[in-house]
């Protein structure tokens, strides 16, 4: 159905290309047509925005963790180090992962 609808072959269907697909396929467009499209496309707005917003808090959460991380770097240099281990590197991006968490419970015991 998609192929059918695609027109131009682009891969991707625009409203005039949907409104003739519809056409061909069952007669003239009516009222009710467009208002379904119409509901259709709302719709896919609203997941787009919602997909936008997440991706634009992930982008600015690595964005920080990235910082941090440039922070440690320079922080270690500073200290006459080159290298970060890969706790020190969690601590600072506050990013965890369980070898770490781990390994940070190991050393809290044995305090």
């Amino acid at each position: 159905l998609f192929t059918t609808l695609d027109i131009d072959g682009s891969g991707s269907i625009d409203v005039e290309e949907l409104c003739k697909g519809i056409a061909k396929l069952r007669g003239d467009t009516c009222r009710s047509d467009i208002i379904g499209i119409n509901f259709l496309v709302q719709d896919a707005r609203a997941e787009l925005r919602g997909y936008m917003a997440t991706m634009l808090r992930r982008l600015a959460q690595q964005e920080e963790y990235l910082e941090r991380a440039v922070g440690g770097f320079m922080e270690a240099k500073r200290q006459g180090s080159r290298k970060l281990s890969e706790r020190r590197l969690s601590r600072i991006s506050g990013i965890s992962n369980q070898k770490s968490a781990n390994a940070d419970a190991s050393e809290d015991n044995a305090a």
